[in-house]
């Protein structure tokens, strides 16, 4: 009796530690996609830049939610007429998609 104990304690031991080790495994691959600047402010006809990482990545999609408010264009928005909007960058790692979301103001 003692002996089966002892085994099963063991077996259980073993498989708690197999999970963690998958478990950080799984935690190393994430990724992340980074931007130079969460929000952004600019005023109309003048430009500001925004850089964009993410680990793996060769190319970055920009877009405005508002074109008659800001334009992008790499990473370079440029203000348009005085207002708010979203940019949003996007990139793909492995046939996963990436995004983040800058708010944007535009002053006079």
């Amino acid at each position: 009796m003692r002996k089966t104990r002892t085994i099963s304690i063991a077996a259980l031991l073993a498989i708690v530690i197999l999970s963690l080790f998958s478990f950080v495994a799984c935690v190393d691959d994430v990724k992340e996609l980074k931007v130079s600047s969460e929000s952004g402010t600019v005023k109309a006809g003048q430009t500001v830049t925004v850089t964009a990482t993410l680990d793996g990545a060769s190319s970055f999609d920009w877009s405005s939610d508002k074109t008659d408010i800001a334009t992008v264009d790499g990473g370079v928005i440029t203000g348009v007429s005085r207002g708010k909007c979203n940019v949003t960058v996007k990139a793909a790692v492995d046939g996963q998609t990436y995004e983040k979301t800058i708010p944007v103001t535009v002053e006079a």
